[in-house]
């Protein structure tokens, strides 16, 4: 039996056409991710707590919610990074995975090509906004749906993900 040998030139080949296809091809994808932190409304004597209550020179009217955090003491900032992917929106135009993730509908859903040096903050985000430069025109959150894959020759430098409109 004959074994075959594939030079290392065309792996590297391959990665350097990989980046270049994402770097001067891909979105601007904008990743959130949503971060708890203290409201800075005047604070309750009882604990030095955020108390929502109005004291003499604070934004807040007497007996009014504070807005920035309803009066729960605490809000959701967003916290954004924008990383460079190939989005596909089209089922047909998708990279085909071996996922242990089955789809019921395809609706809703899109396929996104990235580095691997995503795949963190990938799995760690809350949801994207699928190309920024659109990001004021309509809803274009996505949440991860299943694990990104990790993808390519020797499935070291791209990471596939699908996402769930949102």
């Amino acid at each position: 039996m004959a074994s075959s040998y594939v030079p290392e030139s065309i792996f590297e080949l391959h990665d350097a056409i990989a980046r270049d296809f994402i770097s001067n091809y891909g979105r601007d994808v904008i990743l959130v991710f949503l971060k708890r932190v203290q409201c800075d409304c005047a604070a309750d004597s009882i604990g030095e707590k955020p108390g929502n209550h109005w004291v003499d020179g604070a934004h807040l009217p007497a007996h009014a919610f504070c807005q920035q955090c309803g009066g729960e003491g605490y809000r959701i900032d967003e916290i954004t990074q924008t990383v460079k992917m190939a989005v596909y929106y089209a089922p047909k135009d998708w990279i085909k995975i071996n996922s242990v993730l089955t789809l019921e509908s395809t609706d809703g859903i899109i396929q996104t090509r990235s580095l691997i040096e995503s795949i963190v903050l990938i799995e760690q985000c809350d949801y994207i906004v699928a190309d920024a430069n659109v990001a004021g025109y309509g809803p274009l959150k996505y949440k991860l749906k299943g694990r990104p894959v990790p993808h390519g020759i020797r499935g070291d430098n791209e990471v596939i993900a699908l996402w769930q409109r949102i």
